[in-house]
């Protein structure tokens, strides 16, 4: 049966009995691995909120170094999990050797990475007294290599069953670590020990929770295969470095060329940020072997429609709230020293409303193997980022960083979305223009009540946000649905729900 896209009202609706139970599958991976990463957000966000205020400046000192062996992590990463999960998507029939080679590979690009990294670190004379959280943050590296090569191997097969596990395990020794060493009185030393101990525990558990999934599989290496990887890899290594080069050169630069209590200022404002910034990475994961699997564009089209909708609903009215609230915000940190990071906060929010669309179009021209078109949207955003952070870096510090980073969002969004529009993925724009508006309405509901206890603007903001949303949907939209649904729910529950006498004449007919 054919599929055809339709858009009704600006939102994207389900064609074909295929595309359905495609996006069915979709969006019952996202839910595993929300439900997954759930814990995550909550535990994550203390367990974050705990170290930067334990820390204090030398937690720039950390995010600086973390983020510096996150930028070269990518050659030991180079685009393999994305050739691993697309070859078994498409039930490729030698998965072990898939698989082998991909460890092997990495395996030697481990040495290559943790050569450079280091090599590049003293050449620049990068962290120059503190270059052993380097080194602890390239062990880590390795850790966090092998958990992702079985991540992708489970997801290749779509059992986010096996990987939905992994972030609440971590976060909860994360959490349960970063207490111990606040209990003990230890500082940097003590968290980065944290890191490294999780991360190896992290890839036993994945290890263990893929061994039903590598029974009767043969594991082995082969030079035609591993050559293949290696002609392919750097396309989807180019991609990733683009996109940590993006998210990483803010740090970078302040770390380098600025004061450490401006790159701590960036990254406790980052925290809340990146929190948010989880649920599009979620999408990107559920997406993938969908977008890679499927024959039909239009299927990969509708579906893709969906999610930026789906997503739209949810980080529209995030990023406008959190950019309203960024003083309530950063007064979370119990010391109070990180006041000054509200501004920070506040330019760095606008940038998630770009998140969604960017992680969507992005993950849909991947497979539909349009990586260099990836590339070239990055190859305009990446050095407008740069130009623009330097030259505001030393009269902005990090507030200047930030909106170097939002601008290049910007224009990569515009880059990625209008490629993904050539090659048929139709946003629903309308859609997504009534959440923009209903999160701007809200916005400046909250401003007279933003200095309020954090919880009333929160529920005042949720409420205000629905109920413009109702007003202006459709009657058959996806929000009036939702809607719907809840309020019925919540009538049953109260014991509301009332029957008229041709419903219960019907009961009887059916009797």
């Amino acid at each position: 049966m054919s599929a055809e896209v339709t858009l009704t009202g600006g939102e994207p609706v389900a064609s074909a009995d295929g595309q359905e139970s495609e996006g069915r599958r979709v969006f019952k991976n996202a839910a595993l691995l929300g439900a997954g990463h759930s814990l995550r957000f909550v535990m994550g966000f203390a367990t974050t909120i705990l170290i930067t205020d334990q820390l204090g400046t030398d937690y720039g000192l950390l995010i600086g170094a973390q983020r510096y062996v996150d930028f070269f992590r990518l050659i030991m990463l180079f685009g393999f999990n994305t050739l691993l999960i697309r070859g078994l998507a498409g039930r490729e029939e030698n998965a072990g050797e898939l698989l082998g080679s991909v460890v092997t590979l990495r395996a030697l690009l481990g040495v290559v990475f943790a050569v450079v990294a280091a090599g590049s670190a003293i050449a620049s004379g990068y962290l120059p007294e503190h270059r052993w959280l380097l080194w602890v943050f390239v062990a880590v590296a390795w850790g966090y290599v092998g958990v992702e090569t079985m991540t992708g191997y489970c997801e290749g097969y779509e059992r986010m069953d096996r990987t939905a596990p992994l972030p609440v395990t971590r976060s909860l020794l994360m959490f349960g670590g970063a207490v111990t060493v606040s209990w003990l009185g230890g500082g940097i030393e003590g968290i980065a020990c944290v890191f490294l101990f999780t991360q190896f525990l992290q890839l036993g558990f994945i290890i263990a929770l893929s061994r039903k999934l590598l029974v009767g599989v043969r594991i082995r290496a082969r030079r035609s295969k591993m050559g293949t990887l290696l002609r392919e890899g750097p396309h989807y290594m180019a991609v990733g470095f683009a996109y940590v080069t993006l998210r990483s050169m803010s740090v970078m630069m302040l770390t380098r060329f600025a004061p450490t209590a401006e790159a701590a200022m960036y990254g406790a404002a980052l925290n809340f940020v990146d929190l948010l910034f989880m649920l599009p990475m979620l999408a990107q994961r559920a997406f993938l072997p969908v977008f890679s699997r499927t024959g039909d564009r239009s299927n990969a089209a509708a579906i893709g429609a969906n999610g930026v909708y789906a997503f739209s609903f949810v980080l529209m009215p995030a990023a406008a709230g959190l950019a309203m609230l960024s003083e309530s915000a950063v007064a979370l940190y119990p010391s109070g020293e990180f006041g000054e990071a509200a501004p920070v906060l506040q330019v760095l929010a606008l940038g998630i409303a770009c998140t969604c669309m960017n992680s969507v179009c992005a993950t849909y021209l991947t497979g539909q193997g349009r990586v260099n078109a990836i590339l070239r949207a990055y190859a305009v955003a990446l050095p407008v980022q740069a130009a623009l952070c330097w030259m505001w870096i030393g009269s902005d510090g990090a507030v200047g960083v930030a909106r170097g980073t939002v601008c290049a969002q910007v224009i990569l969004c515009i880059g990625i979305v209008g490629t993904a529009q050539r090659n048929g993925l139709r946003l629903p724009w309308i859609g997504v223009g009534r959440h923009l508006l209903a999160a701007g309405l809200m916005a400046l509901a909250l401003a007279p009540i933003r200095e309020l206890f954090f919880p009333i603007p929160v529920a005042s903001g949720v409420l205000v946000y629905a109920g413009v949303l109702l007003v202006i949907c459709p009657a058959k939209s996806f929000e009036r649905t939702i809607g719907a649904a809840l309020v019925a729910k919540a009538r049953s529950g109260l014991g509301l729900r009332k029957e008229s006498p041709a419903g219960n004449d019907d009961r009887d007919a059916r009797r």
